[in-house]
């Protein structure tokens, strides 16, 4: 009996201290206002198919390779993802188009909201993304993303791309991969959670009471 409620304490006080490390958030998704070709969708800058691994550091395999990157029609538009969970975000990893360059995306705002509803200005998003390198045919050629490092960290489950602009090209607008860190948001305790740590707690001092006065 003892054990269980020792252990039922554990796990009270681990929900309530949540998780503070900050990851390299997985099963992002995305849409676009874009229109895209086959083989080109926006869902290609979300599921880490030209990365070397699923991290923000992994280097990007050639984007002009059907399903490694996603290009859409024009210049101006906007994507919005989908983190399936609330996260403090801390990093946002940019692999922008690195074949045909001009494509990439260049000037943009960028937007959070915790429920889809009502969208405000992400304070420490940048305002602009790197031009990608021009890679050359040889399939071992990659890129690294451009890591820009979030201050202060925004609580959100969706973000927003208002693009305005590419790097030069007239037809199309693209990008290799995206990638989001942060931190897990843990849910509120219910009050039912607190009264099993407290109830724990309170057993687990009586019985070492005990142990004490029986020793003298």
């Amino acid at each position: 009996m003892k054990k269980l409620i020792l252990q039922a304490a554990l796990l009270a006080c681990i929900a309530v201290a949540g998780n503070a490390h900050a990851v390299c958030i997985q099963g992002v998704t995305a849409t676009t206002s874009f229109a895209s070709p086959p083989g080109r969708g926006i869902e290609f800058i979300t599921d880490g198919s030209g990365l070397s691994e699923l991290s923000l550091s992994a280097a990007h395999a050639r984007s002009f390779v059907r399903r490694r990157g996603w290009i859409g029609g024009g210049t101006a538009g906007s994507i919005d993802f989908d983190l399936h969970g609330v996260y403090n975000l801390n990093t946002l990893a940019v692999w922008n188009a690195n074949i045909d360059s001009s494509r990439g995306v260049k000037d943009l705002t960028v937007y959070t909201s915790i429920d889809s509803g009502a969208f405000s200005l992400m304070a420490g998003a940048p305002t602009q993304f790197a031009q990608g390198p021009e890679l050359p045919p040889e399939d071992s050629a990659t890129s690294t993303a451009e890591v820009f490092s979030l201050a202060p960290t925004t609580t959100a489950a969706y973000v927003r791309f208002v693009i305005s602009s590419n790097w030069g090209d007239t037809e199309w607008t693209g990008l290799a991969e995206i990638g989001f860190g942060g931190s897990p948001v843990s849910p509120v305790p219910e009050p039912e959670t607190y009264a099993l740590m407290l109830f724990g707690l309170a057993v687990v001092g009586a019985a070492a009471k005990r142990k004490a006065s029986q020793a003298k």
